[in-house]
């Protein structure tokens, strides 16, 4: 995807945060809008919850949380994913 490769970017300082998050938000959105059949949508609905909690957008990360917890399977795996970010909100403002 191309959102991971600009984390990747991002992570090795080979492009700034002000250069590669809005890229990687729109990786992810696109994923997540456009293909919500695609065996990926579940990890962009995890990594969009997982950047608007650290941008301070509780709310926003909230749209991405409650289709997680109506759309994923157990044997996904990824129910802890959905714990750490469930604690993460318990500290929110909103």
């Amino acid at each position: 995807m191309i959102s991971d490769c600009y984390e990747k970017l991002k992570a090795d300082e080979v492009l700034t945060a002000e250069e590669a998050d809005p890229v990687i938000e729109w990786g992810y959105k696109t994923l997540f809008d456009r293909y919500p059949d695609s065996r990926d949508v579940e990890y962009a609905a995890i990594q969009l919850c997982k950047l608007y909690l650290a941008r301070g957008k509780p709310v926003s990360a909230c749209v991405y949380f409650n289709w997680m917890m109506d759309h994923m399977h157990a044997e996904s795996g990824q129910f802890a994913d959905i714990r750490r970010i469930m604690e993460k909100m318990e500290d929110c403002d909103q």
